[in-house]
Parts: structure tokens; C-alpha cells; sequence
């Protein structure tokens, strides 16, 4: 065990350590010092501690550079689904220390999901936009279009594009109610022009009701 202390500063640090521990760390003679059987005892558990310490840097220099830890993400399954198996796979490749902890919601978890990044209960999260607390910052991931799927024969099925005002009167068939999609629709179409009038389906099961 090597020492970056001057010989006088070193035996002043020794002497004072054995009026703390009672005891005599080392034998002086008129030559050398040697150590005593407590002294080597001492030097033998110090060795260790050292160890532990230096093994103790290593690992928060692990947590420092994201090297280990967990990460916990909220996830929207559909979205989830697409974009992030590749993402994991490749960043647990990178950092196999780091824990990946992934929680997903079958309904529309967006508010939900911000308000836990925003509290610390999750360290990110995959969400519709746009983010509605302050302090939040967002990055977006993907744009989708969004169509009007219409039936043969509809007035409007030659256009290119159709405004929402111009479905004002038209009755949707949407997905269940809390769903990603119709919470989006509902918004769309709020400002737009006013609540749609929805035949929800529930599930994939089910028939339409009005």
C-alpha cells in the first residue's frame, strides 16, 4: 500500500491514528519500522476498505455516465409497439447494467404518462402531442396523416382533401371511448366544428351501436 505523504507528515498521521486506536501500529527501530501484529492486522483491513472504496468510485462513475441504473418509460402501446423494440434492443446492447422498465396503458395515457415524468415517477415517456405541463421538454418521433375513410358514393369521396367543418354532419364510427385515436378525433373535430356524433366501437368484437 503506497503513500503520496511526506516521511514527517506520514509519521505525525501514524502516531496520531495509534493515540486514537490505543495501540501501537508499528515497531520503530533504529533502521526500519515494521508492523506490529496489530499494525499488519490494520494494514491488511485498510488494503481492503481501499478496495471497496475504489470499486465504489468505479460504480457511481458507472451511474454518472449511464452506464447502470434504471430507466423507467411510459409507453402508448400502439406507438411502443413500433418504434421502440429496435431502440431498447440496440441501448440495452450499449448499457447492459442499465435496468429498462416499461409500463404501458391500453387507453390513452398521455395526460397520465406526463403527469409521472413530471412528478419523477418515470424518467420518460412515448405520447400523443402535444405536452400540456409546463417544465416538460418533447421531441416529436413520428407524424401520421389522418384520413376520412368514406363509403361508395359519398359526396365528398372525389376530393383530394376534405375539411372537418365538412363532415359536420356525418355520423363516425370510432374506436372505444379513452382510446388514443378517439380522444385525438374528439379534439380535431371540437375545434373544428362541434362533438361528433360517434358509433363507438367498443372492441374489435363488438357491432357498432348509435
Amino acid at each position: 500500500m503506497g503513500s503520496r505523504l511526506a516521511q514527517p507528515s506520514l509519521s505525525v498521521q501514524i502516531r496520531k491514528m495509534e493515540q486514537e486506536l490505543g495501540v501501537r501500529l508499528f515497531e520503530r527501530r533504529r533502521r526500519c519500522t515494521v508492523p506490529t501484529l496489530a499494525g499488519d492486522s490494520f494494514l491488511k483491513q485498510a488494503e481492503r476498505v481501499l478496495a471497496e472504496v475504489e470499486r465504489l468510485h468505479d460504480q457511481m462513475d458507472d451511474f454518472k455516465e449511464l452506464r447502470r441504473g434504471r430507466v423507467a418509460i411510459g409507453v402508448l402501446p400502439r406507438v411502443g409497439t413500433r418504434l421502440l423494440p429496435d431502440i431498447l434492443r440496440a441501448y440495452q446492447r450499449r448499457y447492459p447494467e442499465v435496468e429498462l422498465m416499461r409500463t404501458e396503458q391500453d387507453l390513452d395515457a398521455s395526460s397520465e404518462f406526463q403527469r409521472r415524468v413530471h412528478q419523477g415517477e418515470l424518467d420518460l415517456a412515448v405520447v400523443r402531442m402535444p405536452t400540456t405541463l409546463l417544465g416538460l421538454r418533447s421531441q416529436t418521433l413520428v407524424r401520421e396523416p389522418i384520413v376520412a375513410l368514406l363509403p361508395p358514393g359519398h359526396r365528398l369521396g372525389g376530393q383530394h382533401s376534405v375539411h372537418l367543418a365538412e363532415l359536420a354532419d356525418e355520423v363516425f364510427v370510432a374506436l372505444r371511448s379513452g382510446s388514443g385515436l378517439h380522444t385525438l378525433m374528439k379534439e380535431m373535430c371540437d375545434q373544428a366544428v362541434s362533438s361528433p356524433r360517434c358509433r363507438w366501437k367498443p372492441d374489435s368484437n363488438t357491432t357498432p351501436e348509435t
